[in-house]
């Protein structure tokens, strides 16, 4: 058997180096890279985060954060004991906090409680930011008993990312006669095939803008 001379034996040293540094630097990129899974984020210490999605938030210190068991209390499905990834394929719109002023339980009927809403909702690539917002006011108007009207849709930037926002104002009126109205501002960005959405009840214009401003992308 022939041996390579020492000067061969360098360089095939070196071609096995470089190609095995550059197999793990590959490896390394792609794992770098890889998609996070999609969860329903996480709370802890005033914060929620969501590594699918991208982004952290701090939420109005002193607000209620609504429970599994609430929420399905509110929605009406049974989604209180579910494991989050049982909940992430029952639900099509996934609410990733929802925080009120006040415990609910607390509020007398027609009172406005002040709320904040995050969700997520997976959408067809041909439906932009705007025609989701419209079509979101659409179905407003179709299930809830109140008159909702809006200037349309602007865009700004948040956290560096654009958004697109609609200010809707809601009346209700029984027999003609003014019972109350609210004030609702929604923000919208496209995440991954999904729409996320910062949805603002009622809210403290100052308050919402500090919500806004503590947005990390």
């Amino acid at each position: 058997m022939r041996y390579p001379r020492s000067g061969q034996r360098e360089e095939i040293l070196k071609r096995i180096f470089l190609a095995t540094t550059i197999l793990f630097a590959t490896l390394i990129l792609a794992s770098c890279n890889a998609t996070p899974e999609l969860t329903m984020g996480v709370r802890a210490n005033g914060t929620y985060s969501n590594e699918f999605f991208g982004f952290t938030v701090t939420y109005p210190a002193g607000f209620h954060i609504e429970s599994r068991p609430e929420a399905a209390q509110r929605l009406g499905v049974d989604i209180a004991y579910l494991s989050d990834i049982d909940l992430l394929s029952t639900l099509r719109t996934l609410p990733l906090l929802s925080a009120y002023q006040t415990n609910p339980s607390a509020v007398g009927v027609g009172e406005l409680n002040p709320r904040m809403l995050i969700t997520a909702e997976r959408v067809d690539s041909g439906i932009t930011e705007a025609d989701y917002l419209l079509l979101l006011i659409e179905q407003l108007n179709y299930l809830v008993d109140m008159n909702f009207e809006h200037g349309g849709v602007s865009h700004t930037y948040i956290a560096g990312r654009q958004f697109y926002t609609l200010a809707v104002q809601g009346t209700l009126l029984h027999y003609g006669s003014y019972i109350f109205s609210t004030t609702d501002i929604y923000h919208t960005t496209r995440i991954r095939g999904y729409m996320v959405t910062f949805a603002f009840f009622n809210f403290d214009r100052e308050l919402m803008d500090q919500v806004l401003n503590s947005i990390e992308f």
